[in-house]
């Protein structure tokens, strides 16, 4: 059975996520897999998560959802998540997730928000390319894992690879990047 629902609100691709705990890393790969089959499936660019329901994720599963929103920023495709629970919101502040992917109380709200925005593009800062990061990502700096595996799940300055992509994600994620 699969671990997500999904369904359309308008133009916004809704994908609910039908865990209570995802701790082992072998189910948020697999999770994490078919989150990224969804993304080609946001054809307006706009695609919600939905984590209701959703009371823990460890480390592997934070860097899925990081490599989603890579995944989705590379495709146009603008990530945003929603129905966030309490205890959950713990886990996500202690990763800034924050700081990448907005996370909003509920669907209205989430809806009043893709109105508002545009798709952004990268910048120019974020075209770099994984021979800039693979030092300081080896000698464990977590920013630097976290560049370092965008550029292995976009292919930038190295061929894509999505098991490197998820290994440097995660180690990033494990450092609280």
């Amino acid at each position: 059975m699969s671990s997500l629902q999904t369904s359309f609100l308008d133009d916004i691709l809704m994908v609910r996520l039908n865990e209570g705990r995802i701790a082992d890393s072998q189910q948020a790969e697999e999770i994490g897999v078919d989150l990224l089959e969804q993304v080609s499936r946001a054809t307006q660019g706009k695609m919600l998560l939905d984590l209701e329901g959703v009371t823990f994720v460890g480390s592997a599963m934070i860097g899925q959802i990081f490599w989603l929103n890579n995944k989705c920023t590379s495709k146009n495709v603008r990530l945003r998540v929603c129905k966030v629970a309490p205890a959950l919101q713990g886990i996500l502040d202690i990763v800034n997730i924050r700081d990448v992917v907005e996370i909003l109380p509920d669907v209205a709200q989430a809806q009043l928000a893709f109105a508002q925005d545009q798709v952004a593009r990268p910048t120019e800062g974020e075209q770099m390319t994984a021979d800039n990061y693979q030092r300081d990502a080896e000698s464990g700096v977590p920013e630097a894992q976290y560049e370092l595996a965008r550029c292995y799940d976009e292919g930038r300055g190295v061929e894509q690879n999505g098991s490197h992509a998820f290994n440097w994600y995660s180690k990033a994620a494990e450092q609280g990047y």
